[in-house]
């Protein structure tokens, strides 16, 4: 069973519009599981869609780039042994969590950064 982690939008709206890129996760990998890292403000959305397993709350306020405590969730994030991250949001910092996460590859769901793979999940082929 495939687990992805999705990294969330930063804004209620855009991770609202995010929705039917989880239900087609679901639709097109049967068992897959769907994990969202996302802001505190985004955190109560993201629980109430039912296509999203887990929540896991990003300690960090906007603009902020604590790059230490990156590294750190990105190290316990790697017990989880994600076989996949698709990093919305269109930020180098947002790369940064799955980068730290060996074990998990980073795929461009948007432009996010030179540090994600070009490579197409397999959802959407």
């Amino acid at each position: 069973m495939p687990k992805i982690l999705i990294v969330a939008p930063n804004w209620i709206g855009d991770a609202l519009l995010a929705q039917p890129l989880f239900a087609r996760l679901r639709k097109n990998l049967p068992g897959v599981v769907i994990d969202a890292l996302a802001p505190p403000w985004t955190a109560p959305v993201l629980r109430r869609m039912p296509e999203i397993d887990d929540v896991i709350e990003a300690p960090f306020d906007h603009g902020e780039l604590k790059l230490v405590a990156r590294w750190r969730l990105g190290r316990r994030l790697r017990s989880r042994r994600y076989d996949q991250a698709i990093v919305l949001p269109n930020t180098f910092k947002s790369a940064l969590i799955p980068f730290f996460a060996p074990g998990s590859s980073a795929n461009r769901a948007t432009a996010c950064s030179t540090w994600c793979t070009s490579s197409t999940p397999k959802a959407f082929r």
